[in-house]
C-alpha cells in the first residue's frame, strides 16, 4: 500500500472514532419512574344508544423520570383512546382519553376496560375500567 492510500485511511478510520454520539438518541434507555392513578375505575351511569362517552382517566407522575405512556389497549372496537404525546413530567398529571361509541354496542348493561403500558416500575401494566347502561334502541 502506498503512503497517499494509509494516510487516507488513517484519516478517514480517526474521522470516525472520534464522532460523538447525541445526548438524545432514540436508543437510549427510558428510565423508570412510578405513576399514582387518580381515576381507574368510573361509572358512566346511562347513556342514550347512539352517543359517544368521552371519559378520563387522570394520573400523576410521582417518581423522579419523564413518564412516557407506550400503549393504551381497549378491549373491543367499540372503543378508541388517546394519551398525552409529550412524556409528562415529575410532579405533573396527564390524562388518558378514551371514547365508547355505543352504536358499536348492544343496549343494556356494560363493563368495558383499557390496558397501558407505561415506563414504570414495579409495575408497567395498569388496567382503567368503566361501566355503565346503554338505554334506548338502535
Amino acid at each position: 500500500m502506498d503512503g497517499r492510500k494509509c494516510l487516507y485511511y488513517f484519516t478517514l478510520l480517526l474521522g470516525l472514532s472520534c464522532r460523538s454520539r447525541p445526548e438524545n438518541t432514540p436508543n437510549a434507555p427510558i428510565q423508570s419512574t412510578t405513576i399514582q392513578w387518580i381515576d381507574s375505575n368510573l361509572a358512566l351511569g346511562n347513556i342514550a344508544m347512539g352517543d359517544t362517552a368521552l371519559i378520563g382517566f387522570r394520573f400523576r407522575n410521582t417518581g423522579d423520570h419523564p413518564l412516557v405512556i407506550r400503549q393504551i389497549q381497549t378491549d373491543c372496537s367499540c372503543s378508541s383512546s388517546t394519551g398525552p404525546e409529550q412524556p409528562v413530567l415529575p410532579g405533573d398529571t396527564g390524562t388518558i382519553h378514551l371514547r365508547f361509541d355505543t352504536r358499536k354496542s348492544i343496549t343494556g348493561s356494560f363493563f368495558k376496560q383499557a390496558q397501558v403500558t407505561a415506563n414504570t416500575a414495579p409495575k408497567d401494566h395498569f388496567i382503567l375500567r368503566y361501566k355503565g347502561e346503554i338505554t334506548g334502541h338502535r
